[in-house]
């Protein structure tokens, strides 16, 4: 009896591992494994002197790279797609309207239920500030990037206490 245990726990296992191995097969032919979040930055990065900023939650991740002049941007953007998916997936990336002259608004909330504000702060922005009160200082004469849920608002402030406005930002 310890002998067909034995065999019946081989058999088993074998069977598990053959499931294993197709279903990552499966996934990769799919296009369901993404980059994961710890690689994302060196997966986005295209230009290796480049500073960077960038910020991420569950849904989506926002980077976006400067030269030291602060005059050549690359933006790049990143879903986590819903359902049997691992990992980060990119969306687009390139210049963006909106972030080097104010704050852009990439929104994928239809898709991610998350959107991104990146700018070069050109507009010289101290403050967010989310609508359960809870405010963020940004450095006003920096660059950034902050990733929300699509039902958090969010309101940006300069020095003086000016409200600016974010523009929908869209790839160039």
């Amino acid at each position: 009896m310890r002998f067909l245990d034995g065999k019946m726990r081989k058999l088993i296992l074998s069977v598990l591992f053959l499931a294993v191995v197709i279903l990552l097969i499966y996934l990769l032919a799919a296009g369901e494994l993404g980059i994961p979040k710890f690689k994302l930055e060196d997966d986005a990065r295209t230009k290796e002197n480049y500073f960077c900023e960038n910020d991420l939650n569950e849904d989506m991740a926002a980077f976006l790279f400067y030269d030291e002049e602060g005059k050549d941007i690359d933006v790049r953007i990143y879903e986590n797609k819903k359902g049997i998916s691992f990992g980060y997936f990119f969306r687009y990336g390139g210049s963006c309207y909106g972030a080097e002259t104010g704050i852009a608004e990439i929104d994928l909330s239809d898709s991610t239920g998350s959107r991104a504000f990146l700018s070069m702060n050109t507009l010289h922005v101290v403050q967010a500030e989310f609508g359960n009160g809870t405010r963020i200082e940004l450095e006003g004469n920096k660059p950034f990037v902050l990733v929300v849920k699509k039902e958090i608002l969010v309101e940006f402030f300069d020095a003086e206490g000016n409200r600016v406005e974010p523009t929908a930002g869209e790839p160039n």
